[in-house]
């Protein structure tokens, strides 16, 4: 999948959009050095096209709170993908 990187996931148009989830990544396979936001669709279970690249975790959840649409609210769970970080909802 073709990725769309933005800024901040204040810039996104959220129609359509049932259950908005941003999951941050450390060193994504592929990424290395940075942390990666990846917007999903909750409600289809996957991953939106749409990302944000940033070089630490403080910068990660500043362009998730622009959002003005999620909290802080899973940590990473022992079953998920070791590179998640946290889940925003």
């Amino acid at each position: 999948m073709k990725r769309k990187i933005v800024e901040h996931l204040g810039q996104v148009d959220y129609s359509g959009m049932v259950v908005p989830m941003a999951v941050i990544y450390k060193d994504p396979n592929g990424v290395n050095e940075e942390y990666v936001v990846r917007l999903w669709e909750g409600s289809k279970g996957k991953p939106t096209d749409i990302e944000v690249r940033t070089k630490n975790l403080c910068e990660a959840r500043k362009a998730i709170s622009r959002s003005g649409r999620m909290a802080c609210g899973i940590p990473r769970a022992e079953s998920d993908d070791p590179a998640i970080v946290e889940t925003w909802i």
